[in-house]
């Protein structure tokens, strides 16, 4: 039998790999917690490879952002009216102390000013932002599973969402809340985190299929159409495909 006391030891240690202590911790270090840019999901170590060069986790024991509440009569069930008169603001000041409480946590990017619900355009009210709210927390988990599946057994074994669930009615980290009602953080994971699906690389733009089944998949072509946010196509196209192996990826061109 092996224990070990800790999933990763980076936080004493700074992320430093070559003072990771195998027989304390299992990587040296875990995270990030925040919402990612688009692009960084195509890295090695997605949020942390540009901060720690060179540190190698093939098992990510915690990885995740913020969530939120998918509406607003969620949020009306443990807060008071007062509390949901207006939406956070893009600085992630939250609309009030209750909010704190209950442990909110800003959709922005760490070390930018770039905030991923704010992206969609400045909501007229808190209805506004709990949707555009919905729509960061689909992309964001989606590509977090899709970057971790389309390098599963090239760069990673694994990787384990932090949180899934609250014990609480909360505002942050969870695939459903406390009332058990979906979130944008769960259909992310359903969209990301299928056994076969088809990954736009956000850094090389190469199109990837992900096969994690124990038999081979037979292609002929995949067809893409790009959507501007008023869902009017913008460009079309498709590219060449062949057979992925079982539990393998095939990385093609757009053509």
């Amino acid at each position: 039998t092996i224990l070990l006391q800790s999933t990763m030891d980076g936080g004493v240690l700074g992320g430093n790999e070559s003072e990771h202590n195998e027989s304390f911790a299992l990587v040296a270090k875990d995270g990030p917690y925040d919402m990612l840019l688009p692009v960084a999901w195509s890295k090695r170590n997605p949020g942390l490879g540009d901060q720690y060069p060179g540190l190698i986790i093939s098992l990510q024991p915690e990885i995740g952002s913020s969530s939120f509440p998918d509406s607003v009569e969620a949020l009306e069930r443990f807060l008071a009216p007062g509390d949901l008169e207006g939406p956070p603001l893009r600085n992630g000041t939250a609309p009030s102390p209750a909010w704190t409480t209950h442990r909110y946590e800003a959709a922005e990017t760490f070390n930018t000013t770039y905030d991923h619900v704010y992206a969609y355009g400045e909501p007229r009210d808190l209805a506004d932002w709990v949707s555009q709210a919905a729509l960061a927390q689909v992309q964001q988990y989606q590509l977090l599973c899709e970057a971790f599946s389309m390098r599963m057994y090239e760069w990673y074994s694994g990787v384990i969402i932090w949180k899934t669930q609250t014990p609480w009615p909360a505002l942050r980290g969870f695939m459903y809340d406390y009332y058990l009602q979906p979130t944008g953080t769960y259909r992310g994971v359903a969209a990301g985190a299928k056994s076969r699906t088809v990954v736009l690389d956000q850094g090389s733009r190469e199109v990837v299929l992900v096969n994690a089944l124990a038999d081979a998949w037979s292609l002929t072509d995949v067809a893409f159409e790009w959507r501007d946010l008023d869902g009017a196509v913008v460009a079309r196209g498709d590219a060449a495909v062949g057979v992925v192996p079982p539990t393998a990826s095939v990385r093609t061109r757009l053509v």
